[in-house]
């Protein structure tokens, strides 16, 4: 968990600021809900990457949602 502010107030702060407002986000998150609605599904993120993840397939991961080709 951030303390203080959240993934969403974090994501809404560099969306308002103009240095930071066209860099890629990717969630990585530890409150994954199955199915339904999830709490950022109205944020313009590039994914979302779930706890636990697999550190040896990271940096793949991340490649692959933000379009890049070989890592």
């Amino acid at each position: 968990m951030m303390p203080v502010v959240d993934g969403r107030a974090t994501f809404q702060a560099l969306r308002a600021d103009e240095r930071t407002r066209d860099i890629p986000v990717i969630l990585l998150t530890a409150k994954l809900r199955a199915g339904g609605a999830q709490a950022w599904d109205d944020l313009d993120v590039v994914g979302v990457i779930a706890k636990p993840f697999g550190p040896m397939t990271l940096g793949a991961e991340v490649a692959e949602m933000l379009g890049w080709e070989d890592v």
